[in-house]
């Protein structure tokens, strides 16, 4: 056995080998038995020679690292220190810190010498908060790379937001190395002295450019123009308004907000054809003279890398902007050793050396995205290279001296055709990825890729030229700042053309994992059609995943199901209703730009296949319930919309009303009422407020906008679900004086997130509940549920499920059984090798998950 490739075969066999390793640390067995039968089907069918015997090593090796580092983020060394409060710790910056209007957001890495007793290892992402009330009144302290500080913080395991399907933020920041997260107010922080280290030294520096050409960008350019060009040149990305990344994403090219290879690829391009171009200019003694050490291209070669580095430096040095920095500094290798069309190696060498890095990047997007859109394009170059070599073999040796030329643009039409393939292949190997991770397929990016890129080819080399020139400036001015508006305004009105074309953007489920595997293996049969083995693997492979599809047929419908999303500090309940209808009541907090309602609840109804949300429930208008609802009404069709007619004052509660009326819906003020509404055979009582209750208690204050709060009552068959928005005391009471008969339930989601003010005995005694929900965010300042309500639920052999512990919380009920699933208990868990009740345990978690739609 030969290879062409031997690095591409390395490569694929580590990444095969890290995958074994993910899928061995919570199914050892099936590995091992799918290890030994793939062992006996090969020595079966061929001879063992070098090259396999090589590659079954570099498998193990692979499979080993990825289930250590996993091993290692189960378990991090920070773990004696978390959730004890303030502890004194002393750290260095790593990186670049990112700074907003009033607080900087920096990695650390722990120092030892504070304490005995105080943690000496490990990562933080520490938040350096209220910086302006500090006294700090130009702008966030001088936090710069290398920079060690004295602190006393808490340290709290990183931790995003559990619902099943959607994106984990904690685990995604343990997989990056951070193993705690940690706040401190910037005048409790003790500047201590900087690294004087080399690289700490450069860094700074950098640091200090990249804040004077921010700055200089704010001064002079608008400030769209200006958030586009900080995203797009240093990497300043918190500057990017929410409609103004959608309106990227709905054109198909929000990848260019992020500084990536092709980046990297437009500035390393364009210098190179002008260095290339300007060496042809020369005279013909001086170019003579200097192809003696270096040609042409090699000269624009040695200029490129340079230029590539310092852009890499200046963006902020971003991991998966230096992964693409290491394969354009490989290719461009290939290119002075005169092997310029090995791209696939150049990619093979530049995966191989991340992974050994860090097994765990090929679990990451970014590593997937740029490494997926490279191999397309680099499989499209392969296929057009043997073209090339087949027609120029069938070419006639005489050829006849009297041809004509060729037309001159027929080099250009190859070309433009050549850059439609690359953009095609790109496009169609990252579909599937877009689709699993951001619930969308934007089917306008195979035509805006084409154009959008060639004007940001214009726009990223003329704006880095005017910010090195920046740098010479004593005062804060971006040079060209006229024509670097209308560059970026033109890309910005390219772009808001892409994304006004009608089902720019399509948003769909999550395709499953299998589905995935599906599709690229059915993609790699069509190309590699004289592969006999691929194509039936593929075969076998679509055919169980249809048996799997068929299967799922059996699942039984026509039930109930009530959904408490985890959206932090909030509310955000989903209700389908048997006949399939939905109703979303409230849609958690927001603040800022933190939106529940854009990260979880509408991607948790695309995930469902939802486009249309038949019931709207707004409990009062808080930022924590109607905050997020404000991203649905603008994303989803509404059929109708419940509120409690309380028209609140400020900017969230204006945004809300503003969305409402743009989307048209019904909408009706809802008041306590003795005749339930029927919903696919599904009661709703509408039990608060009443009339006269909103007469006696205006919403004058926090707490009378809380006891106006609607209350709801579901009733399906034998059970049935509470609904209290944020009632407090006065609220229950009146409840249980005017609807005693009415508040019984199987399961209550408990008021106010569990304050001190709701929950009174005799409340939790009329309603007599078996289980009770409380949304809650974790280490939320108000310290909510309150301990003495905790007990109380206790007291009352109540089952108190919580969503910063227990993640999402799924009833399912028939209206006679009642099905209760957490995302907790749906978590796969990790499993040591011979635990074989613990393995089956995690496939029956992935069954159920499955079965019931989870």
């Amino acid at each position: 056995m030969s290879l062409r490739r031997p690095l591409l075969w390395m490569t694929v066999c580590f990444l095969g080998g890290v995958s074994a390793g993910e899928l061995a640390f919570y199914f050892p067995l099936t590995v091992a038995l799918l290890a030994a039968g793939s062992s006996v089907a090969v020595l079966a069918l061929t001879r063992p020679t070098r090259w396999l015997i090589g590659g079954a090593l570099i498998v193990l090796l692979g499979a080993g690292l990825s289930h250590h580092r996993l091993a290692e983020l189960r378990q991090p060394s920070l773990t004696p220190w978390f959730d004890r409060g303030p502890i004194e710790w002393t750290g260095q910056v790593a990186g670049f810190p990112r700074r907003d209007d009033d607080r900087v957001t920096a990695v650390v890495t722990l120092l030892p010498g504070t304490t005995p007793s105080s943690p000496a290892h490990g990562r933080v992402r520490l938040t350096i908060r209220d910086v302006k009330s500090a006294g700090f009144t130009t702008g966030p302290p001088s936090i710069r790379p290398g920079d060690r500080m004295r602190l006393g913080a808490a340290l709290h395991p990183p931790r995003g937001l559990q619902n099943p399907g959607l994106f984990d933020s904690g685990w995604y920041a343990r997989r990056q190395g951070i193993e705690a997260v940690a706040s401190v107010r910037s005048d409790r922080i003790t500047l201590l002295a900087p690294s004087d280290g080399l690289l700490d030294r450069g860094l700074r520096r950098v640091d200090r450019w990249r804040e004077r050409i921010g700055l200089g960008m704010e001064a002079s350019l608008s400030p769209e123009a200006a958030a586009v060009l900080k995203a797009m040149i240093i990497g300043h990305a918190e500057g990017l308004t929410p409609g103004l990344r959608e309106r990227f994403a709905a054109a198909g090219v929000a990848h260019l907000l992020s500084i990536s290879g092709s980046h990297l690829a437009m500035l390393a391009g364009v210098i190179f054809l002008a260095v290339r171009a300007v060496c042809r200019l020369l005279p013909d003694r001086w170019l003579l003279w200097m192809t003696r050490w270096l040609m042409p291209t090699q000269a624009a070669v040695l200029a490129a890398i340079p230029a590539a580095a310092g852009y890499t430096l200046l963006a902020g040095g971003q991991v998966a902007t230096v992964r693409s920095l290491l394969m354009l500094w490989l290719y461009a290798g290939a290119l002075l050793l005169g092997r310029p069309h090995d791209l696939l190696t150049a990619l093979a060498v530049a995966a191989l050396a991340v992974l050994l890095v860090d097994p765990l990047a090929a679990g990451m997007i970014s590593f997937q995205l740029s490494y997926g859109a490279v191999l397309g394009m680099a499989i499209v170059l392969l296929r057009w290279q043997e073209r090339d070599r087949a027609k120029e073999a069938d070419e006639l040796p005489e050829a006849p001296v009297d041809e004509p030329a060729a037309p001159w643009w027929r080099p250009w039409a190859r070309r433009a055709q050549l850059y439609l393939w690359l953009t095609v292949a790109a496009t169609i190997v990252t579909a599937p990825l877009t689709a699993h991770y951001f619930y969308q397929l934007n089917w306008v990016g195979m035509i805006s890729n084409l154009v959008v890129p060639l004007v940001a080819t214009l726009v990223i080399p003329l704006a880095l030229l005017s910010a090195v020139i920046s740098l010479a400036w004593t005062t804060q001015v971006f040079p060209l700042a006229a024509l670097n508006e209308w560059l970026a305004g033109g890309l910005l009105a390219i772009v808001e053309w892409f994304a006004d074309w009608p089902w720019a953007m399509a948003h769909l489920p999550s395709p499953s994992l299998l589905t995935l595997a599906v599709i690229y293996l059915g993609l790699a049969a069509l190309w590699w059609r004289r592969q006999r083995w691929l194509r039936r693997v593929a075969v076998g492979a679509v055919i169980g995943w249809a048996l799997i599809a068929l299967a799922g047929l059996a699942r039984p419908a026509e039930r109930l199901r009530v959904a408490f999303l985890d959206v932090g500090q909030g509310d955000a309940a989903i209700v389908r209703f048997p006949d399939d209808r939905l109703m979303l009541i409230d849609g958690g907090p927001r603040y800022g730009d933190y939106d529940t309602g854009r990260a979880v609840v509408a991607p948790y109804l695309w995930n469902h296949g939802d486009r249309h949300v038949d019931y709207l429930v707004a409990t009062h208008p808080q930022a924590d319930h109607i905050g997020g609802q404000t991203s649905v009404l603008e994303k989803f069709s509404i059929g109708e919309v419940w509120h409690n007619g309380v028209n609140k004052s400020g900017v969230l509660a204006a945004r809300w009303r503003s969305a409402l009326s743009a989307n048209g819906a019904r909408q009706e003020t809802v008041r306590a009422a003795s005749e339930p509404i029927r919903i696919g055979g599904v009661a709703i009582d509408r039990l608060h407020p009443s009339a006269e209750f909103v007469d006696r208690h205006p919403a004058l204050t926090a707490r009378g906008e809380n006891d106006l709060a609607l209350v709801l009552r579901l009733r399906y068959g034998e059970h049935q679900f509470l609904f209290t928005g944020d009632i407090e005391q006065a609220a229950e009471r009146e409840l249980v004086r005017a609807a005693a008969g009415r508040l019984p339930a199987t399961v209550l989601k408990v008021a106010h997130h569990g304050s001190r003010t709701s929950s009174a005995p005799e409340f939790l005694s009329a309603v007599g509940p078996r289980e009770a929900v409380v949304s809650v965010g974790a280490r939320n300042p108000y310290r909510h549920p309150a301990p003495d309500v905790v007990a109380r639920y206790d007291a009352a052999g109540i089952a108190l499920l919580r969503t910063d512990q227990d993640g999402q919380v799924l009833y399912i009920s028939d209206g006679e059984t009642l099905v209760r699933l957490t995302a907790r208990e749906l978590a796969l868990q990790p499993v040591m090798w011979g635990a074989w009740a613990e393995e089956w345990d995690n496939y029956r978690r992935l069954v159920t998950r499955w079965w019931w739609k989870v």
